[in-house]
């Protein structure tokens, strides 16, 4: 597959479908999901570069029983719950995450001197880790929260700072109490 094929194959557009929830409430259409964002490691004969790029930025840990001195451990467990369980195929979670599909692959791949495998995969974008060659966790969610979030992040208003110029005398007597709640 060349890079012309690559690029148009993460840009068609999406396939929607719909599955019925295992609760029996509704449905949840899952729109591309198994394409983007990827849970995976991608082959490393077809894709040599995004597979590095993956390694490098998108392997979770290690922590848990491997690793519990991890910055991400928090009372024994891994606050991002990793390593994700394997799933044949996406369905809905809880908290209007997905669970997304992470095949039982047995390719494992040496980071920080432990062995993973796609249950440690950060869910990306091939593209936007292609293009910035950073780590972006990429996720899809489908709730009321996410109209939440945005009304609240938009309308947070500006930007503020507190700051007070003195003198270079350095016998002065600095309230920051009274300076901070002075600047709001």
């Amino acid at each position: 597959m060349d890079n012309l094929e690559k690029e148009k194959s993460i840009l068609d557009p999406p396939i929607i479908r719909e599955t019925g929830s295992t609760s029996g409430t509704s449905k949840l259409p899952l729109v591309c999901l198994n394409a983007v964002p990827i849970k995976e490691l991608p082959d490393s004969k077809k894709d040599r570069d995004l597979y590095s790029l993956v390694i490098k930025h998108m392997m979770h840990g290690p922590c848990g029983k491997v690793n519990p001195t991890n910055i991400c451990m928090k009372n024994n467990n891994c606050k991002f719950k990793y390593p994700k369980d394997f799933a044949e195929q996406t369905s809905k979670g809880k908290n209007s995450y997905p669970i997304y599909r992470r095949r039982r692959t047995r390719e494992a791949v040496e980071v920080r001197g432990e062995f993973l495998d796609n249950s440690w995969v950060v869910p990306y974008n091939p593209f936007l880790l292609c293009k910035y060659n950073c780590y972006m966790n990429v996720e899809v969610c489908s709730d009321i929260k996410v109209v939440k979030y945005i009304y609240k992040y938009i309308c947070k208003g500006h930007d503020k700072i507190t700051f007070h110029i003195h003198g270079s005398d350095t016998d002065t007597n600095i309230d920051e109490i009274k300076e901070y709640q002075s600047a709001r």
